[in-house]
């Protein structure tokens, strides 16, 4: 229902008429669709927003499993993580012929952080730092970390202030208008947006300012106030900031805290020293081999990776005894599954599509490849690349004698 009424707030913003928009239609986990011979079954997905889902996809004779973005996480402050009793019973069902896997970072050692040890985590943090005012910069659109966050401060009875800018806001309207209400799910603070009246009768060391601005969203109401544009933003002089920060994501915010004069002389606390406060919505190696060991796919395929990525994972995969294709499947190219194979079929051209707006009404329609040449676009990552190590080593450097 999340992702539903982010889509329909999606045409109203972008001026498509009710009778021009597509019908769209709700599913939800445990849900069966039947198209023609092609039934679709969803279960929950652990991810960063809720209603994530997977979905199996089979018709009599062939099966496949595709997870989407997911992580093996049983836990949620938010609306549930994954059952594995769901993959149990699917694997009852039937051979899967092919899964194809979230492979973002799936061959990274380890399982991905849950989110009852990133509550652990705040939840210490809280405690440690009860006394002060605490500022925790979090991504916009992971409304599943906002609310394990919220969690961590009703246990420590701390208040809530919402102030992460249009981005936060956007999402907080798409979980109200999905019956999620924040403040309803933890009633024992208060938790409020920064326009809220309530928000001026708090006591800055009684709460906990939830913002944006750790990928240096630009509508980042804590990024504006570090860059000097921004003299709204409420900031003790003893704050301490609570930043979820890792050293190869982060380092455009990393450098902005070491050097901003108004970050100076506050207490900086982040993954490098608490790896436990960061953790994504995908999937890592153990909990790759937990699902597809429930599961016992015949062949996996990674998605939503790029080829050095996929090209690990392939290998995990391989090693774990699961068939793999050659290499990445690319956009524009077919598979081939049956009961028997799985086939990757190569098209001697790729065709692209891209969305053509027309007036109020919007379709599909072929476009080039406007990728950059190989030569031009490696001279562009390996400038970018020195670039983010230099920022690094500058704000390690001087975040060294402040962090803990």
């Amino acid at each position: 229902e999340f992702t539903l009424n982010m889509v329909k707030k999606g045409f109203v913003e972008r001026g498509i008429p009710a009778d021009k928009q597509p019908e769209l239609h709700e599913i939800k986990a445990g849900q069966t669709v039947e198209i023609g011979n092609i039934k679709v079954r969803s279960m929950q997905a652990s991810h960063s927003i809720p209603g994530a889902l997977s979905f199996k996809i089979s018709n009599d004779s062939t099966a496949i499993f595709h997870t989407g973005d997911t992580k093996g996480d049983e836990s949620s402050y938010l609306q549930g993580g994954v059952n594995f009793a769901d993959y149990a019973e699917i694997a009852k069902e039937g051979k899967i012929d092919l899964m194809t896997f979230d492979g973002t970072t799936a061959a990274r050692k380890g399982h991905a952080t849950y989110e009852s040890e990133i509550f652990d985590c705040y939840d210490q943090l809280f405690a440690e730092n009860h006394k002060h005012q605490m500022i925790v910069p979090l991504a916009a659109a992971h409304c599943e970390r906002l609310a394990t966050v919220i969690a961590a401060a009703a246990k420590n009875g701390k208040n809530v202030i919402l102030n992460g800018g249009p981005s936060m806001d956007t999402n907080l309207l798409g979980l109200q208008m999905s019956g999620i209400d924040l403040a309803k799910k933890f009633p024992n603070i208060a938790v409020v947006g920064v326009k809220n009246p309530k928000a001026d009768t708090l006591n800055p060391k009684d709460t906990i300012t939830v913002t944006t601005g750790i990928y240096m969203e630009k509508d980042s109401p804590f990024v504006q106030y570090l860059q000097g544009k921004n003299n709204g933003f409420k900031f003790a002089k003893d704050a301490v900031i609570i930043a979820p920060l890792t050293t190869d994501k982060n380092e455009k915010m990393a450098f902005l805290m070491a050097t901003s004069e108004r970050a100076q002389g506050h207490t900086i606390i982040t993954a490098a020293t608490r790896p436990k406060m960061y953790g994504s919505g995908h999937a890592q190696a153990d909990d790759f081999r937990r699902i597809a060991g429930i599961l016992k796919p015949r062949t996996v395929a990674p998605i939503h990776t790029r080829t050095p990525g996929a090209d690990d994972f392939n290998k995990l995969a391989a090693e774990e005894g699961y068939g793999t294709f050659p290499r990445q499947i690319k956009n524009g190219e077919i598979v081939k599954v049956t009961n028997k194979e799985c086939e990757l079929i190569v098209q001697d051209r790729q065709q692209w599509f891209g969305v053509k707006i027309h007036g109020n009404t919007a379709d599909f329609a072929p476009i080039k490849d406007a990728s950059f040449k190989t030569a031009e676009l490696k001279r562009q990552r390996d400038a970018y690349r020195a670039q983010q190590e230099t920022q690094r080593r500058v704000c390690l450097a001087k975040l060294a004698g402040r962090s803990k």
